[in-house]
């Protein structure tokens, strides 16, 4: 599903599991309580039926759509031999819901340095308020990501952490159908360590 926008925010746990002098492994387990999806939305269509004239505007019941088109959805013609194209109007909606990811794993490197570079994975489930990313998919999701990040060491307590990661959403079948969303997204995180 194209041009989905999502904002998360939650909290992350890390557990070393194996470390020696060039590589760091750690388990990560992460909750995010907020995450906020917004939808393209169809609310309508218009025409301009004369160059230049009145813009002409349908509203329907808005409706989530996979995909968005700028393309003319069809051509109207009058009793004159004038025809004008017809446009989808387009709006947006929000669905709210929180996800948990119990299955991750950090590999850093140099993790006595203050610049560490690292590769993280994680697998979860995805909780909404209604279906994800369209009506009739689901409201229970899976999502995968993984990608590369640098964390920067403040003190030997404090860090930042920002990393770029591929994430796909699915519900795995268990909807009518599955347009899944792919998406590129930052993670910006503050660390603190005992």
């Amino acid at each position: 599903a194209e041009q989905r926008r999502i904002l998360t925010a939650g909290v992350e746990y890390s557990h070393r599991i194996w470390t020696n002098g060039a590589l760091r492994l750690d388990y990560v387990g992460a909750v995010s309580p907020l995450f906020r999806e917004s939808d393209p939305t169809l609310i309508g269509r218009f025409a301009n039926p004369t160059p230049g004239g009145p813009t002409l505007v349908e509203y329907s019941t808005p409706m989530r759509v996979v995909t968005v088109s700028h393309a003319p959805l069809l051509t109207v013609c009058g009793v004159l031999p004038t025809c004008y194209p017809v446009y989808a109007l387009y709006g947006r909606e929000r669905t709210y819901g929180g996800s948990i990811s119990p299955l991750g794993a950090r590999l850093s490197l140099f993790p006595g340095s203050r610049l560490q570079p690292s590769f993280e994975t994680d697998f979860g489930v995805l909780f909404s308020s209604r279906d994800l990313p369209v009506d009739y998919t689901a409201a229970v999701n899976y999502h995968y990501s993984f990608g590369p990040g640098v964390q920067i060491f403040a003190s030997r307590k404090a860090a930042l952490r920002l990393e770029y990661v591929f994430r796909l959403i699915t519900n795995a079948g268990s909807g009518t159908f599955n347009p899944g969303i792919d998406q590129g997204v930052f993670k910006l995180t503050l660390n603190r360590y005992r």
